[in-house]
């Protein structure tokens, strides 16, 4: 296929070092006179949809003056080789980074690009240091695969993780010519959300090659050792070059893009690092996600031009301009692009509300008050109680879940049915007198005890307009077998992550604490049985208690500046 000025190439066969062939297309500009860096996108989703649902086509990189390489992994597509995930991408794209410096017309410079698993990929072969490699741009993707991807605190990501492995399973079982598996998948996939919990995690995917990886992520989820081969988090320091991250504040892998980005900006050779953020999920990028609208300052296709600006100014001899800011990041509740030398800015602090109550915060009717500093609560010593029956499970509505709303609730989401309910506890703060703006981590610090053998707490902060309650952060941490007290309680963090938001004089923040959101994490049965392999049939009820008196200091700390 050629269009004028530009030309294509389609199914290359690039060989790798073990003799498999990968194919690629090749774009190039026609009306190019002198040689050309040179790009690489690397994705197990097609080079025929190399956009990826956010994305300019490759034609326009290569108008803009590059060669453009989009290449199938192994084992997908019309690629050679067995696929297994990202186990390949460091040699792989060491391998293809180097032969794509060879092609004619090329400069022997280049550069990568590519989001999810195509952002991870190259954050593989950088690492593996390829001669050729100038820079790259990772966009939403993690920085380890586990625990930035798959898992949050050992909980497995339900609803991101089942559903991406049955859709990459699809593929496998077209290559295959397994019609069965394909037909299975697809059935399973129709019945979302109810499939979720409709069996043990493990047993979601049918058995099978085609599918044996995903068991293998649930079998190994605390075996360090199995993951490290694939972590870009325990190589960084072997990363030598510079790259922009593109991220979104209700990305699921938000968090770790922003560890990756503040690792490579305190290396010298990386320290030319940028980030850019914008108000998006994962897919696709526009200016409303979940319930809310950002405006149209949103909806500005911003991250392909500041891509090839940033891919330009290490690739072209340094013939486009330093912007003079390493950050740039959309501002929600401003609904406008801010500029900044480091993420988070340097003139937020630590700022805490304290948990109290009359005794009973159990939903939205009950007493539940968010108070601020830490200082005394005089006379609020009773602890509130709540049951949670895994059987169950509290909604998980909106959040950085992954990655359509009928996978899972993506986004600011209205909370009354989940604030209704008596399995939440909720706790309001008064009014705010002055703007609050919120930039960076936020965590939660709670005293409780439990009758549960094992259970996962979940904590969510939200803003409240009116009677409106919208989710900001939340975050999850499992409390394991033999972790609770006899007697007494035992202080549980839960880190909810990182953001960027303005809270408007007037409103007021709330925060709910709970024992499960489903479906984006797995259900805890709360009995000695691992998640993975629980039944539906194994879910139980258990109580909680939560303490916040003077000698049990429950709180929100929250990154932040007030005007």
């Amino acid at each position: 296929m050629n269009v004028p000025g530009i030309a294509v190439e389609r199914a290359i066969a690039v060989p790798m070092r073990d003799g498999c062939r990968l194919a690629a297309d090749i774009y190039r500009p026609t009306t190019a006179e002198a040689r050309l860096p040179v790009l690489v996108h690397r994705t197990p989703y097609g080079r025929q949809f190399p956009t990826q649902a956010n994305m300019a086509h490759p034609a326009w990189y290569a108008r803009h003056g590059f060669i453009v390489v989009v290449q199938d992994v192994r084992g997908r597509h019309d690629s050679d080789g067995a696929f297994e995930p990202f186990f390949h991408e460091a040699a792989d794209g060491y391998d293809t980074i180097q032969w794509a410096s060879e092609l004619a017309g090329s400069s022997g410079k280049v550069g990568t690009y590519g989001a999810s698993y195509g952002g991870y990929a190259q954050l593989l072969a950088a690492a593996a240091n390829p001669p050729a490699l100038r820079v790259m741009c990772p966009a939403i993707t993690p920085f380890d695969a586990r625990d930035d991807m798959l898992f949050s605190d050992g909980v497995f990501e339900l609803s991101f993780g089942a559903w991406w492995a049955a859709s990459l399973a699809l593929e496998s079982a077209r290559r295959s010519g397994d019609r069965d598996l394909d037909r299975e998948i697809r059935v399973a996939l129709a019945a979302i959300p109810s499939w979720y919990g409709s069996r043990s995690p493990s047993e979601l995917l049918p058995a099978g090659p085609e599918t044996a990886f995903y068991r293998t992520w649930l079998e190994h989820r605390s075996d360090d050792a199995w993951w490290e081969p694939i972590s870009a988090r325990a190589r960084v320091g072997e990363i030598r070059v510079p790259a922009l991250f593109v991220t979104g504040w209700w990305d699921p892998f938000l968090d770790g893009a922003l560890a990756a980005f503040r690792a490579l900006s305190a290396q010298e050779s990386s320290a030319a690092s940028s980030l850019l953020v914008g108000p998006w999920s994962h897919v696709p990028w526009g200016a409303r996600v979940g319930d809310v609208d950002f405006g149209p300052a949103a909806d500005q296709k911003v991250a392909d031009a500041a891509q090839v600006d940033f891919l330009g100014r290490f690739l072209r001899n340094g013939d486009v301009s330093d912007p003079g800011y390493r950050v740039r990041y959309f501002l929600p509740g401003r609904n406008t692009w801010i500029s900044a030398d480091q993420w988070p800015p340097t003139d937020g602090r630590t700022m805490t509300w304290r948990l109290g109550s009359d005794g009973d915060a159990a939903s939205i009717g009950g007493s539940g008050r968010l108070v601020a500093g830490d200082g005394p609560l005089i006379g609020q010593v009773d602890p509130d109680w709540f049951s949670y029956d895994a059987s169950g499970p509290a909604p998980g509505l909106g959040g950085r879940s992954c990655c359509f709303p009928e996978t899972s609730p993506v986004g600011p989401r209205d909370q009354d049915s989940v604030e209704v309910r008596r399995d939440v506890l909720v706790y309001s703060s008064p009014p705010l007198d002055r703007e609050l703006l919120i930039e960076g981590p936020i965590d939660v610090a709670l005293w409780l005890a439990s009758d549960a053998v094992t259970a996962d707490i979940v904590a969510r902060l939200c803003q409240v307009d009116g009677r409106r309650s919208v989710n900001i952060a939340e975050g999850v941490t499992r409390v394991s077998m033999g972790e609770w007290p006899l007697n007494g309680y035992r202080r549980v963090i839960v880190a909810l992550g990182e953001t960027a938001t303005v809270v408007p004089a007037g409103a007021a923040l709330r925060l709910q604490v709970t024992g499960g959101a489903f479906p984006r994490f797995e259900i805890n049965p709360q009995v000695d049985i691992p998640p993975a392999r629980a039944a539906p049939s194994d879910r139980v009820a258990a109580s909680f208690a939560l303490a916040h008196d003077d000698a049990h200091v429950s709180v929100v700390r929250v990154r932040a500046t007030a005007s």
